[in-house]
């Protein structure tokens, strides 16, 4: 079971919503970034980017700067290197 998986199967087990490991993958499959067309994604689009940390890449320095200054502290406390 992929990370998805884990995290989405108990999500559905605690909302009550019987579904089969098979039909969960389906799901996640149907649903990935790389299944979305092209010209559906990208800059300007409401789905940009699949790519954890892409933030670093894709802002300015003083968009990173504010971004870190607000986030920073949460990112580290969980885990994330800024």
């Amino acid at each position: 079971m992929g990370a998805p998986a884990a995290t989405l199967g108990p999500l559905l087990a605690w909302l009550g919503l019987r579904r089969d490991a098979r039909w969960l993958e389906d799901a996640i499959e149907s649903n990935s970034f790389e299944r979305v067309p092209e010209r559906a994604k990208g800059p300007t689009r409401f789905l940009r980017s699949a790519k954890p940390g892409a933030w670093k890449e894709n802002l300015t320095v003083e968009e990173r700067r504010v971004a870190e200054e607000i986030m920073g502290e949460k990112l580290a406390e969980l885990g994330y290197a800024i």
